[in-house]
């Protein structure tokens, strides 16, 4: 049996007018080959919110978790889907997401057919005719959240909130308790204002923290 003939590679060498256009086929041809997901290496501006939201929807159920066992069962069952669109709506609207669900946790603990003794109604807990100045319709909730958002970033940024609350964040907390009008010292929306901020708090604080808060 004859020997088989010996392999020499510089016998299948390309042309030297011809080994850059190789070059750049094989190059070419691995890159089309690609999916297309793997070339965008531009950062995504909506997933990255999607994203943000996300952890804030998550680490705010946890936060509900960690309540409810302190507090005996403080929060009844809903939806998360709400939660999500509280944070859109205030996000939306140029107010921290944080400070939107802070407030809907104390208003009604998350409950959209939320009703007081003195007839405020929905998530945000809207009286009646703060509805209809409003624009409101408390039985919704993304109308509910961006009147909520609107109507504290009116009562932080209007001439005479701000020499009156110098730009504190629990005055206007308490004038969107108390109304607009309240006098000063009222000690149920001081509360108010100190038990929304704390919720805020702790929410933030979750919400910065790393890993799995293992709740779940």
């Amino acid at each position: 049996m004859a020997a088989a003939a010996e392999f020499d590679i510089r016998s299948f060498a390309l042309p030297r007018c011809c080994r850059a256009q190789a070059i750049l086929d094989l190059v070419n041809s691995f890159f089309l080959a690609l999916p297309l997901a793997a070339l965008n290496t531009t950062p995504n501006p909506q997933l990255a919110a999607r994203a943000r939201l996300d952890r804030f929807i998550d680490r705010t159920q946890a936060y509900v978790v960690i309540e409810n066992r302190k507090r005996g069962g403080e929060f009844p069952r809903f939806d998360p889907e709400d939660l999500r669109t509280i944070a859109e709506e205030f996000e939306a609207n140029r107010v921290d997401p944080i400070l939107g669900l802070a407030v809907a946790a104390q208003e009604s603990r998350f409950q959209r057919s939320a009703k007081s003794g003195m007839g405020a109604r929905g998530i945000f807990q809207f009286m009646p005719k703060t509805a209809k100045w409003r624009g409101v319709d408390p039985a919704d909730v993304r109308s509910s959240a961006r009147g909520a958002a609107r109507y504290l970033e009116d009562l932080r940024n209007s001439p005479f909130y701000r020499a009156h609350c110098k730009g504190d964040l629990s005055c206007a907390l308490y004038h969107y308790n108390a109304g607009p009008n309240a006098k000063k010292g009222l000690r149920r929306p001081a509360r108010y204002a100190r038990q929304v901020l704390e919720r805020a708090r702790k929410i933030a604080a979750l919400i910065a923290a790393k890993g799995n808060t293992n709740l779940k």
